[in-house]
């Protein structure tokens, strides 16, 4: 008679079941022979997640290091340094190499590159992660991944691949704004203008009042592009309620490449409680998004508004800074204007850059005794630059020399009240 032989793995089982085996029997066999103690119960499911664990080690035996691996990752990952995200990742390659069938170390991996901002890698683990994971229910948790999984994709370049992740996520009826809001950015960045649109107001019904100014910039930005200015400007102002100093725009990451420079752009040229329109600053912010953008299919719309920015006579406004007494803006205005080119000049080799020139004008001092407790400042002018892209400082304090030398060229209106004073201030950019 033929015998068949069993394979190593399947002996090396029957050899840990044995072992199980006589150890509950001697257990049995000490517990009848005294009777001095009650027994204790025996916990049934306790015990067959242990004799499951057992087989699975037998059967797996490349399991457990995967387990502790992967743990280990996590608590690296947690760390969120560039070096413990490093070593995460070198860990996770030698973990998937054994084990490449489980999800596990792909989703971990993936947050690791996340975290690092190695987007197409990122977007490749999570992939392979939710390739391996069963098939359920879209829960939270599922729909986090895939919110995740379509911003590395986007970041990636895979403008459709996210979009179609993002867009499935969504069918589901989650409640989740960030889900819809990414699901915009994507139909933005793709020329889906009327999608986005769609996208970005059903973020608003999910999404509480205070919370709503990312939702509202990027509003403006697609009615801009699909040029509906009026309704972008009534984003903008919607979203400076709560956002007045534009820090959204100046500290998220956004999908597509240069759009906050695109929307600081555009909330610099609307009138807001808070400032007046700033062309010179809206254009610094344009030029920046062509140069930082160069191939976003909405470059031509960006050169679409420096075409007309550069058709407005400069400064635009001459702003009262404070004082004890007003002065004739149209005056002013054209008195700089007058010196505006050559002062332009100064910046030519610094096309990044915009000052901020104030100038203060005091009247006649007062010979009575009962002179204003507090006199007026001294006449000193100062030029302050704001904002800096990407200066050469040298090329910096160069411009801001030539244009304190320009200043005594502009004639501001004359301050008549004794012991009066005021402040007036207006940006220079390059032309």
């Amino acid at each position: 008679m033929t015998r068949t032989r069993l394979p190593s793995v399947a002996v090396a089982a029957l050899a840990t079941l044995a072992a199980i085996s006589i150890a509950i029997a001697t257990a049995e066999s000490a517990h009848a022979q005294s009777s001095r103690y009650p027994a204790s119960p025996v916990d049934k499911e306790r015990e067959a997640e242990a004799t499951s664990k057992l087989w699975e080690q037998a059967l797996d035996p490349k399991r457990a290091p995967y387990d502790l691996a992967v743990r280990n990752a996590n608590t690296m990952i947690a760390q969120r340094t560039n070096e413990s995200l490093g070593d995460a990742v070198r860990l996770l390659d030698e973990a998937i190499t054994s084990v490449p069938s489980r999800p596990e170390g792909y989703r971990s991996r993936g947050e690791a590159h996340l975290q690092l901002k190695h987007w197409a890698a990122c977007a490749d683990d999570l992939q392979a992660a939710e390739a391996r994971s069963p098939r359920t229910d879209a829960g939270t948790p599922r729909i986090a991944e895939r919110r995740t999984l379509g911003i590395c994709q986007a970041h990636a370049g895979r403008l459709g691949d996210a979009e179609r992740t993002l867009a499935q996520a969504a069918a589901t009826g989650a409640r989740d704004n960030e889900l819809w809001i990414r699901l915009g950015e994507v139909r933005i960045a793709m020329g889906k203008l009327d999608e986005a649109k769609a996208a970005l107001s059903a973020a608003l019904e999910v999404t509480d009042t205070t919370m709503q100014a990312m939702i509202h910039w990027l509003l403006a930005g697609a009615y801009d592009r699909s040029r509906e200015p009026g309704n972008s400007s009534d984003e903008i102002r919607a979203a400076a309620t709560t956002d007045r100093n534009f820090s959204l725009l100046t500290s998220s990451v956004f999908l597509a490449d240069g759009e906050s420079d695109y929307l600081l752009a555009l909330a610099y040229g609307v009138d807001l409680p808070t400032q007046v329109r700033r062309p010179e600053i809206e254009l610094a912010y344009f030029k920046r998004f062509i140069k930082n953008a160069p191939q976003s299919p909405w470059r031509h719309r960006a050169e679409e508004h420096i075409r007309e920015l550069k058709d407005i006579a400069l400064p635009e406004t001459v702003e009262r800074l404070g004082g004890t007494t007003s002065f004739d803006q149209a005056t002013a205005r054209t008195a700089v204007r007058t010196v505006m080119p050559k002062l332009r000049a100064c910046l030519v080799k610094a096309p990044g850059l915009i000052l901020e020139v104030i100038l203060t004008r005091v009247g006649p001092k007062s010979e009575a005794r009962d002179r204003p407790r507090f006199l007026p400042p001294p006449a000193i002018p100062s030029v302050l630059p704001r904002p800096n892209f990407d200066v050469d400082p040298t090329e910096r304090d160069a411009a801001v020399r030539c244009v304190e030398n320009l200043l005594p060229m502009i004639s501001l209106p004359a301050v008549k009240d004794p012991d009066a004073y005021y402040k007036a201030a207006f940006l220079v950019a390059a032309p």
